[in-house]
């Protein structure tokens, strides 16, 4: 393959164009004001740790309540509901057998908030294999090389 070496060096561009290229300072993305939780961007501060709509909801109906009945009722998106039920400080529980979803703590058994913490601890270590199974792959990726 035949080197060029007769090709001139790109040059800036001129006039007022030329002060914002070839700068040091980065423009920054427009989507980095998101993580202020601004209004204007169509975020909302989360709740404080239990007092989200959520909460207040739960501890007005006593028994356990559907999510997506609970987001309905609250015109929240079943993940904003989520989000808010695991930001309660605990005070919003969950269960995953038949006909259960979220309940207020204030209004669960010791068994029910039992059951909820074993389902989130099994939960979190079925997370710490798969992340140690990916730490494997990459040590055997690593070792491949």
């Amino acid at each position: 393959m035949k080197k060029r070496t007769n090709r001139k060096a790109a040059t800036g561009a001129n006039g007022a164009a030329k002060e914002r290229t070839n700068t040091a300072k980065p423009t920054p993305c427009p989507c980095h004001k998101q993580e202020t939780f601004s209004p204007s961007f169509g975020f909302t501060p989360p709740p404080e740790p239990g007092e989200g709509p959520v909460e207040l909801y739960l501890r007005t109906r006593p028994g356990w309540q559907d999510r997506l009945s609970v987001s309905l009722a609250l015109s929240l998106t079943e993940r904003e509901v989520r989000l808010q039920a695991e930001n309660s400080g605990g005070l919003v529980i969950f269960g995953s057998g038949r006909g259960q979803g979220l309940r207020h703590s204030d209004h669960a058994d010791t068994w029910e908030l039992r059951s909820c913490r074993a389902e989130l601890i099994q939960r979190a270590q079925s997370h710490l294999r798969r992340a140690d199974e990916i730490q494997a792959r990459i040590q055997e990726r690593e070792a491949g090389r």
